[in-house]
C-alpha cells in the first residue's frame, strides 16, 4: 500500500481534507478549518454528520471521532475565552 490507499477525504467546513485513517481529534478539525494558528483556546463548536441518516452529532471538546470517506465537519468559532 502506498501512502494514498492510508488517507481518508472528508470534507471540513466544505473544503476537501485528506486526513490518515482512524481517529480525527476535536483540535485537528479546528486546525483544519482555521489553520495551524488557530486559537484552541477559543470557544469552538464541532459537528459531523453520522451513518446513512445524515444525523448532525457533536464533536465535544478534547474528542475524537473515527473518519469515514466523505465525512462532513462542521467547525464554527462561538465565544473566545
Amino acid at each position: 500500500m502506498n501512502d494514498h490507499e492510508h488517507l481518508v477525504e472528508i470534507f471540513v467546513n466544505t473544503d476537501s481534507h485528506n486526513e490518515p485513517k482512524g481517529k480525527i481529534t476535536f483540535d485537528r478539525l479546528v486546525q483544519l478549518a482555521f489553520g495551524e494558528g488557530a486559537d484552541l483556546n477559543a470557544g469552538y463548536k464541532v459537528t459531523y454528520q453520522a451513518g446513512q441518516s445524515g444525523e448532525d452529532k457533536d464533536l465535544p471538546k478534547k474528542g475524537e471521532v473515527e473518519i469515514h470517506k466523505g465525512m462532513i465537519f462542521n467547525v464554527s468559532l462561538t465565544a473566545f475565552s
